[in-house]
């Protein structure tokens, strides 16, 4: 068995060497033995997030406490990279006089079922957006879930129709998001923070502006993925 040359290269044994020397005694830093609890974020994080005041959240999620409260202004600007793709895709196909395309040949099981179907899929999403600050889930997963409505539309020989709507509700969505967040800048003295009533702890009606701001990126993320959908489904006239 023949050995590949770049192993025989010097430089790379000396490279290899270098790196072990400089990098490997940091790995001793993240020895839990010399970890202070204090410094140790998941731990603290799940403390803070079902407390109130200033820091705590008031939802048992701590995972939506984290994407929408401790770091929302870095899901802001995901939303955004989303928003600029669809942008993107969309600028590109209109560069020709096209039309949505419709399936010439669909599947029959879901020609027939899409009337079953779709209903589901736009319960489903909403119920996980706006239970995103108690369950699993939130606004990019139910997004997306009721987006699926569009796809299933597609591929049934449908097309989409309300395309105008759906961009207004596209950038109204994250309109009020930002809104939103600059509020708690007049009203906390934080962007994002929480000058809504938390309510009662582990219900619907919780969490402030948590909740509130996962419907907002529920619509948002939901309408341009449908539009994306309908960008690739076009074809040139």
């Amino acid at each position: 068995m023949r050995v590949s040359r770049k192993f025989h290269n010097p430089l790379n044994l000396i490279w290899g060497i270098l790196f072990i020397v400089i990098f490997f005694p940091l790995l001793s830093v993240f020895k839990e033995s010399t970890v202070p609890a204090s410094n140790r974020a998941g731990e603290v994080l799940l403390t803070m997030t079902p407390g109130e005041g200033e820091n705590g959240a008031g939802i048992p999620n701590a995972v939506t406490a984290v994407v929408v409260f401790y770091r929302g202004l870095d899901t802001l600007g995901e939303v955004s990279v989303l928003f600029l793709v669809s942008t993107a895709v969309g600028f590109i196909f209109s560069k020709d006089r096209s039309k949505i395309k419709r399936e010439s040949n669909p599947n029959e099981i879901v020609r027939h079922s899409k009337t079953l179907v779709l209903p589901h899929f736009l319960l489903t999403g909403l119920y996980i957006t706006i239970h995103g600050h108690l369950t699993p889930g939130g606004g990019f997963q139910g997004g997306v879930m009721a987006a699926g409505m569009a796809l299933l539309l597609l591929l049934a020989g449908e097309r989409v129709k309300q395309v105008k709507v759906l961009h207004f509700l596209e950038g109204l969505a994250g309109s009020l998001y930002i809104l939103v967040a600059l509020a708690g800048l007049w009203f906390a003295g934080s962007f994002l923070g929480q000058y809504l009533p938390l309510g009662e702890f582990n219900t619907l009606f919780s969490g402030g502006i948590l909740p509130i701001i996962y419907i907002f990126v529920g619509i948002k993320v939901g309408t341009e993925i449908i539009t994306i959908y309908q960008n690739f489904q076009r074809k040139e006239e």
